[in-house]
């Protein structure tokens, strides 16, 4: 419902809402064909580009992560690459990118996150239009679906919490799903869903993140 094939699904929330480990922990749903958040999942080639987060820290949350999922060594499924300084919107870059997205062919490409990936301007239509192009070149590759984190704007007005996301409107215009992550009183996270191509509405799902998973409550 969220995430259809060939689609685009945005995540977004504010700094330390701990979006990357919701974002990796779907990643390793989807790599491992089991359900995230009571979400069903197919399973699927997954490949996880992580833009802002040191490659050691990052393999530190993927170990521990793995302890839940228990991915077997070697496995076919699941791809991570944690590379720095690497912006979409750079033609030199952007070949690197896509050169593993060619060499891998997956089902599913996560961008973790957008402002560590693209040197533009996020209020700007034109330069928002420019990194859909390239977001859209890289789907194109095999029709994958995408996973875009991104982060919200502070303490807007808005009269509804797809507005919340930073930048143009022309990002969440474009987009077929947002999933947006608040946090509550108690430690809970809220996650919030509109799905444009979903057969139902989505609930919203609150959930508590303990020993390194988000467990539904």
């Amino acid at each position: 419902d969220i995430l259809p094939e060939g689609g685009v699904l945005l995540l977004f929330g504010a700094p330390k809402v701990m979006k990357s480990w919701a974002t990796q922990q779907m990643a390793y749903s989807i790599a491992s064909g089991r359900d995230w958040l009571g979400l069903t999942t197919r399973r699927a080639k997954t490949l996880d580009f992580q833009f802002e987060i040191s490659p050691l820290a990052y393999w530190w949350r993927l170990v521990k992560q793995n302890e839940y999922y228990q991915l077997e060594r070697g496995s076919t499924w699941l791809y991570e690459h944690s590379q720095l300084g690497l912006y979409l919107d750079d033609p030199e870059h952007f070949a690197h990118i896509k050169g593993h997205v060619e060499e891998i062919m997956p089902d599913v490409i996560v961008l973790d996150c957008l402002a560590a990936c693209f040197r533009g301007d996020e209020s700007s239509s034109r330069d928002m239009s420019g990194f859909i192009e390239r977001v859209d070149e890289l789907r194109r590759v095999r029709d994958s679906s995408i996973i875009l984190v991104h982060h919200s704007r502070k303490m807007p007005a808005v009269s509804s919490f797809t507005e919340l996301a930073r930048g143009a409107s022309r990002l969440t215009g474009w987009v077929d799903s947002i999933v947006c992550v608040q946090d509550k009183p108690g430690g809970i996270k809220q996650f919030q869903f509109m799905a444009r191509q979903a057969q139902r509405e989505v609930p919203t799902i609150e959930a508590r993140f303990e020993n390194f998973i988000f467990r539904v409550v």
